[in-house]
């Protein structure tokens, strides 16, 4: 083996475990502060906003239904409007001709902020399963990037790093 294989074999696992670390170490920095807006944001208006929907959560509801809900949103966004995302706070001020639309809107921007909230708040959230049974999906939710997000986080990443070892590991003994 040449000094050259034998450096880059020292070299490159090394040269990842600092930029792991050093990414882990961005990241953690940055929470601290980042981590107290999520928290302020989760609590002053995406969960109460969810607890008022979620029993209504991509259904179909009649108009006195929506405009009941639309002013409960509205109230509660106007303690803070900063916290607030803008699709809703358009959903809110000036909803679309067609309710039904406005409402789908407001449905899917308060449930990807809360399962977003609370992916980065480290609570848990509402499984597919879950959400399955209680009638909370639209066909479009599979193909979200969160939702692939997740898959390849938990599914590619370590599989992909676990194949890296291994070819690694193969290379290491069959040379050596």
């Amino acid at each position: 083996m040449t000094f050259t294989e034998s450096f880059l074999i020292a070299f490159i696992p090394a040269a990842l475990i600092a930029l792991a670390t050093y990414f882990s170490y961005l990241k953690s920095a940055q929470f601290g502060f980042i981590g107290k807006s999520y928290e302020k944001q989760l609590r002053n208006f995406v969960a109460p906003a969810f607890f008022i929907i979620e029993p209504y959560l991509y259904k179909k509801i009649a108009p006195d239904t929506f405009e009941k809900l639309r002013l409960q949103l509205l109230d509660l966004a106007n303690n803070d409007k900063l916290l607030v995302n803008d699709q809703i706070l358009d959903q809110l001020d000036a909803p679309a001709q067609n309710y039904q639309e406005s409402f789908d809107i407001i449905c899917t921007c308060i449930d990807s902020d809360i399962t977003y909230l609370q992916g980065k708040l480290g609570l848990p959230r509402r499984g597919f399963i879950y959400r399955a049974n209680h009638k909370q999906l639209k066909l479009q939710h599979l193909f979200k990037w969160f939702i692939f997000s997740e898959f390849f986080r938990a599914f590619v990443l370590p599989f992909l790093f676990l194949m890296i070892v291994y070819y690694a590991a193969s290379y290491w003994i069959n040379n050596f």
